[in-house]
């Protein structure tokens, strides 16, 4: 080749190169403008005095709740016993009332029991990961003389422990200081560039980013990112570390549990999530203690975003109160029952869906609601009304555990002669079908969506109305499962309201849950389910120092 031809080569891959990288450049400047435009997300520090450096290794506090660590002095009074609860928007006690949060749960219990003596604090904030946990616990909570402290019932998440920005998009000013693994194997804390959110925000978007981000961030860079079409991922060949993903968040958190470990308190690690638990049982260490906290996906344990309700919210703070205290009392829970038939008042004319308003009852308090998982409404029916609703019931589970599917017509047995699902009708004044599913692995599946196995698939994929595909599956990402989401349309379920929780122990007027409904400012009033005590083994873990109860007299 002549080194004229060598020139021109050279020439023209400069030129595409530069071509590329100018079109990225393009789009990458597009991407961080309308980001920006979203504007700063400065209710993200509630009124909480911390340092700049503090700040940009948490990167925010999200928690108004009064039983936050701002609402206390550093210093406790003689023969308090303080009680530290770390932890992401489980513990934080979003969608839940003031009062209702786990910690303040516990606080109850405490103080119902006659421990006069404890304090528990909230150091939670939504959307934490593990690394901003243990920097809320290494930066503030040190100050306050805890004498334990309390990680979960959520957090180790590892797609929040991996990048400065997990929050990605949906608050494109989130960014927060992230722990890595050095060659040695240890701990280091890589913090974010920048003392306020602007001056993070712009370093993090640059389009050729600062060495820290280009290395220790899983997310790719810029000029890579403006590259990858909407919805495709792109893995960023920069990065530090080559393990997969797991097995990086598994040594990171192995690392953390036991720096919480060196405080020298006994520290109790609940987890929805047994695979958190796992790493934790290779640390060992005598002060760290490992609860497994079964999450309950049943009615009225969440709330419409997923988080735990006031009822799962109670469900944790047993846990932890027996575990503190060692007491061996199972922990008493509701279990609900399906009445044997639904008796509908004559004066009951439309469906279900074309009501007003439809709610869950237990005398005149209003304890659940439907609407859609992930959305906060309670007047569903009143923005999008309906004919007809199948309800897809869990074998062995009460009506109200159902999702629902609404449909805008009249649903009729000649519909269903050829249907590949068995639909039994409920109530025709009502509108009311059922489906009965074998949910696979019910503890894992989202309320959001059925969780079947393969078995099932061929029949919902089949399942036609009105000539009309009802269902697309999809992966779960378990084992032997499939998810089944709703075409053009979502699955309604009952949600719990923010400031009741159902419980044994405390007084309720009736035990019978009321299907409420609600036209022209009438109420209308069918009994649907009834509640009954349930028990579940105390949690036995063996700590060293139990909080000793009061002497009685």
């Amino acid at each position: 080749m002549t080194l004229r031809k060598f020139t021109g080569w050279i020439l023209y891959v400069g030129y595409l190169c530069a071509f590329v990288l100018g079109l990225s450049w393009v789009v990458h400047s597009i991407q961080v403008r309308s980001l920006r435009e979203k504007g700063q997300p400065e209710f993200w520090a509630e009124g909480v005095p911390l340092p700049v450096d503090v700040w940009r290794k948490l990167g925010w506090f999200r928690n108004s709740k009064t039983n936050t660590f701002a609402h206390f002095e550093l210093e406790k009074a003689a023969g308090t016993i303080r009680i530290g609860c770390f932890g992401d928007s489980f513990t934080a006690g979003s969608e839940v009332a003031d009062g209702w949060d786990y910690p303040a749960l516990l606080q109850r219990r405490f103080d119902e029991a006659g421990y006069n003596n404890v304090e528990v604090i909230n150091f939670g904030s939504d959307w934490y990961g593990a690394s901003q946990t243990y920097v809320m616990w290494d930066t503030v909570g040190r100050s306050y003389d805890l004498d334990y402290l309390l990680l979960g019932p959520m957090t180790f998440l590892e797609r929040r422990d991996l990048t400065f920005h997990h929050t990605l998009d949906l608050h494109p000013f989130g960014l927060h200081a992230r722990h890595i693994l050095t060659g040695d194997n240890e701990l280091e804390l890589v913090s974010v560039i920048g003392d306020d959110f602007g001056d993070r925000f712009e370093a993090y978007r640059r389009f050729f980013p600062h060495h820290r981000y280009l290395r220790y961030d899983r997310h790719p860079p810029g000029f890579l990112r403006a590259l990858v079409p909407e919805g495709r991922s792109v893995s960023n060949v920069f990065y530090y570390s080559n393990q997969d993903r797991r097995a990086e968040a598994s040594a990171i958190y192995m690392r953390l549990l036991s720096r919480y470990a060196d405080s020298g308190l006994p520290v109790l690690l609940s987890q929805h999530l047994p695979d958190v638990l796992n790493s934790a049982l290779l640390v060992d260490r005598s002060n760290l203690y490992e609860l497994h906290i079964r999450r309950n996906r049943a009615f009225p344990f969440y709330a419409p975003r997923l988080h735990n309700s006031p009822t799962g919210n109670r469900w944790v703070a047993d846990h932890f109160f027996r575990a503190l205290t060692g007491s061996e009392t199972p922990i008493a829970l509701v279990e609900l029952v399906d009445v044997a038939q639904l008796e509908v008042p004559a004066e009951v004319q439309l469906p279900i869906a074309q009501h007003e308003r439809a709610w869950i009852a237990i005398g005149e308090q209003e304890i659940g609601f439907f609407g859609v998982t992930q959305q906060d409404s309670s007047d569903y029916f009143a923005d999008q009304p309906g004919k007809s609703m199948v309800a897809f019931q869990p074998v062995g589970r009460p009506l109200v555990d159902s999702l629902f599917l609404v449909l805008p017509y009249e649903l009729t047995e000649d519909m269903l002669r050829d249907a590949t699902l068995p639909v039994e009708l409920v109530s025709r004044r009502l509108g009311l079908w059922r489906v009965e599913v074998n949910y696979s692995r019910r503890e894992f599946a989202k309320p959001n969506y059925l969780v079947i196995s393969p078995s099932d698939v061929k029949r919902f994929e089949e399942f036609e109305l009105q000539g009309e595909r009802l269902f697309r599956l999809a992966p779960t990402g378990l084992k032997d499962t499939c998810g089944v989401h709703c075409v053009g349309r979502s699955w309604v379920v009952l949600s719990s309201s923010d400031s009741v929780a159902l419980h044994p122990d405390v007084s309720q007027q009736t035990r019978v849950l009321d299907l409420v409904l609600e036209e022209s400012g009438v109420h209308h009033r069918i009994p649907i389910a009834f509640w009954q005590r349930a028990e579940s083994p105390a949690p036995r873990i063996g700590l060293d120092r139990p909080i000793i109860g009061p002497t009685p007299f």
